[in-house]
């Protein structure tokens, strides 16, 4: 979660004493409002990557793929309209849920950027996929299923002990984009 106050930005306060002229109160709401900006843009990429993906994310897995088909069919528990379309390359599965948990709020400190819904649709954990999002997962492979993917269609090695969720990070490639543009967004923001 990213909380962007106008207060944490040094590059603000130099630009301020470079205008001392100005009436603090009027710097206070241009920096706000900035706060309020760099919180819509963060929220805005975010977004961007959920629904498309960003280049750097590694492919999906034949495996992904092949249990995304097996979940779309009729008849199947726990098949939803968002799970993506027989042999889709999106990136992440049923992201319309965990679109809905990242949530932008505004206040007169700032904005916050994140899962503000920690719990989504059926109680499921939205923290916790966040997490598994960003850094990846390694999954402990059991019997119940070795037994669930054989009758996918998909057949594990008997050597295969841990199926790997590659890191598909969101928020620290957003809080880079923000540290890269600061220095040149503020001084666009901020009209005296």
């Amino acid at each position: 979660m990213f909380k962007i106050t106008w207060e944490g930005f040094p590059e603000i306060n130099d630009l301020a004493e470079k205008l001392s002229r100005v009436d603090p109160r009027m710097i206070e709401t241009q920096a706000r409002k900035a706060a309020h900006d760099f919180g819509q843009r963060l929220y805005d990429e975010i977004m961007k990557w959920l629904e498309s993906g960003k280049q750097d994310w590694p492919r999906l897995s034949d495996m992904t793929i092949l249990l995304r088909a097996a979940k779309k069919e009729k008849n199947t528990p726990g098949a939803g309209e968002d799970i993506p379309q027989r042999g889709s390359q999106q990136p992440l599965v049923d992201s319309a849920a965990f679109k809905r948990a990242v949530q932008l709020e505004k206040d007169d400190a700032g904005a916050v950027v994140g899962i503000l819904i920690p719990k989504g649709e059926n109680g499921k954990d939205m923290e916790m996929i966040a997490r598994i999002i960003e850094g990846g997962a390694t999954i402990p492979v059991t019997d119940k299923m070795r037994k669930f993917l054989a009758a996918k269609g998909i057949h594990l090695r008997k050597t295969t002990r841990v199926l790997v969720v590659p890191a598909r990070p969101l928020f620290n490639p957003a809080a880079d984009l923000l540290d890269e543009n600061i220095a040149e967004w503020i001084p666009m923001r901020m009209s005296f």
